[in-house]
């Protein structure tokens, strides 16, 4: 198991750029053919995988998710917290309060 914490941006993007190759060669895709089903440019492509793309967009990203069939395991890179117990009771606490303006008939 990679410890992320301990990488640098580059380093992160290379690993991905390096792991996303194995799951396009998985699939018995080329760059071209990913490229033609992603609507991105085959540079780019390699470019990620080589670890030479340090700035890619999250659309791009996501559209190759997508290509590769992966796109539901962004669930695993950003899970939902669960409700924060703080929060709930600051809410409602909110939804509590009633304001009377200056016009207001009741007292």
């Amino acid at each position: 198991m990679i410890d992320f914490t301990e990488l640098s941006e580059p380093d992160i993007i290379r690993l991905l750029g390096e792991r996303f190759r194995e799951y396009r060669l998985n699939l018995r895709l080329t760059q071209n053919e990913l490229a033609d089903k992603a609507g991105i440019s085959a540079k780019t492509i390699s470019n990620f995988e080589s670890g030479r793309l340090r700035n890619m967009s999250m659309r791009n990203f996501l559209t190759l998710m997508k290509v590769i069939g992966q796109i539901g395991n962004i669930e695993n890179l950003l899970p939902e917290l669960p409700e924060s117990p703080y929060l709930l009771t600051r809410y409602a606490i909110k939804q509590n309060r009633v304001r009377h303006g200056k016009n207001s008939t009741e007292r």
